[in-house]
């Protein structure tokens, strides 16, 4: 009888489900994707804070300029919503 407890319990345990985490890798594929047709020149240099509807971007350009993007879902696609040119230095002090 306890085993079956046992099993009852850990079965719905097993089933509440949580907030889901949001598969980054699979997101930046998407964008690039995305990316490709609005301005292929442009590459993809790291991911910031990311959700599954939104995404912080950070793009250089074969020249190498940089840039911060802010990515939404629309309509179960990705579009550019915000670009910021950012100066490339680091805020870091050094001696």
């Amino acid at each position: 009888m306890r085993s079956f407890f046992l099993a009852l319990l850990l079965s719905a345990c097993a089933t509440t489900s949580g907030p889901r985490p949001t598969n980054v890798a699979h997101v930046r594929q998407q964008i690039w994707a995305a990316m490709q047709t609005q301005a292929p020149e442009r590459t993809i240099a790291a991911m910031g804070k990311t959700t599954d509807d939104r995404a912080v971007v950070y793009t250089t350009t074969k020249a190498g300029a940089r840039q911060e993007e802010t990515w939404v879902r629309d309509n179960g696609s990705w579009k550019l919503d915000h670009a910021v040119a950012t100066d490339g230095t680091s805020n870091a002090n050094t001696l």
